[in-house]
């Protein structure tokens, strides 16, 4: 895929430099892999094979999995929808790149791996980031579509309050 220009690299700085909210869907945490201040925003990034800060790249084992809330007390874990997932996508060796408030996890053979997240910009936006969602039988589920939609309603909501 061609990697978007400096015109879009510029709109979304500025979006992000304003505090705006940012929901990080599955893979996007990589959408601007390229940009080196993109990286360090997402809190936890996929890492791709030759990896501009030359970082381990990360990996998908797919498989059934469970997702579970994290022990934590955010309000907005409780608000959260347990799932099973049928096969699927399971993002491990991300990367840490910012503080990050766990929110849903799921525990497999090789360790227990965040599945929903809270960090903020450097500019005070707030971003939840949501991995689970890659085949299609895992994207119609109404458990995750309910999740990206408590997810977005806290976003819409942080930025009202100007958080």
């Amino acid at each position: 895929l061609p990697l978007p220009g400096s015109g879009a690299e510029r709109a979304v700085r500025r979006y992000c430099e304003r505090g705006g909210p940012l929901l990080l869907l599955h893979g996007a945490s990589a959408a601007f892999h390229h940009w080196a201040w993109w990286r360090q925003l997402v809190g936890l990034r996929w890492v791709r094979p030759e990896d501009p800060d030359g970082g381990e790249p990360s990996w998908h084992p797919v498989r059934p999995y469970e997702v579970r809330r994290c022990r934590t007390r955010h309000p907005l874990a409780a608000e959260l929808t347990e799932m099973s997932l049928p096969e699927d996508e399971i993002y491990l060796g991300l990367e840490y790149t910012a503080p990050i408030e766990p929110l849903l996890e799921t525990t497999v053979g090789e360790g227990t791996f965040l599945q929903a997240y809270l960090t903020r910009t450097p500019w005070g936006g707030d971003v939840a980031g949501f991995l689970p969602g890659h085949r299609m039988a895992a994207v119609m589920l109404p458990a995750l579509i309910d999740n990206v939609a408590v997810l977005m309603r806290y976003l819409l909501r942080c930025g009202k309050e100007g958080r």
